[in-house]
């Protein structure tokens, strides 16, 4: 999905770099191809009729009315870079099914990526990602399952159910992080 670009009070919000991309990832020589896609949860937020004037409205699908959120905006034009560079670093099993990972500056809640992995329908590419849902997160769990994100999407493209590790102190990804300005 390719989103349009935003125009909230005569600024323009860029939304190019959100669009598909593809990767590679190895894992024991064997070469996966990644493709990541995100959902409009990385640079929105719940609508809030009291809160939100009509020029922040991004969605107003019945069941998930969305606002844009210049924050989140911002915070998401790192996404690609950190997904190109997560190598072997670990992400973990969230509550639910999908998988997440942690980055931030010292000082500042962590910026936590919600993922889910599948094995993809295209013929160029092995894993499909699909990035949920991102946002400034205070308080999150302390421990949580890990497996490498390269390990993660060769099972993925496998087909096996990737092996998680025991639960483990969530390491904060990338401190010293810093979004573009």
């Amino acid at each position: 999905m390719r989103f349009r670009n935003q125009r909230i009070e005569g600024r323009l919000y860029d939304l190019s770099h959100l669009g598909p991309f593809t990767f590679s990832v190895s894992h024991m020589d064997r070469e996966r191809t990644v493709r990541v896609t995100f959902s409009d949860h990385v640079f929105t937020e719940a609508h809030d009729p009291d809160r939100h004037t009509p020029d922040l409205i991004h969605s107003r699908r019945d069941c998930d009315p969305r606002a844009f959120n210049v924050r989140r905006w911002e915070l998401s034009r790192d996404l690609p870079d950190l997904f190109r560079t997560l190598g072997r670093q670990s992400v973990y099993r969230s509550k639910g099914r999908n998988f997440f990972f942690l980055c931030g500056n010292a000082g500042e809640p962590p910026y936590a990526v919600f993922f889910d992995a599948i094995r993809s329908s295209r013929r160029k590419a092995d894993v499909s990602v699909i990035v949920r849902s991102t946002y400034e997160k205070d308080a999150m769990a302390m421990r949580a399952r890990p497996v490498s994100f390269s390990r993660l999407i060769d099972a993925v493209a496998r087909e096996v159910t990737p092996p998680l590790g025991p639960p483990a102190l969530i390491k904060r990804r990338r401190q010293g992080w810093r979004t573009r300005k």
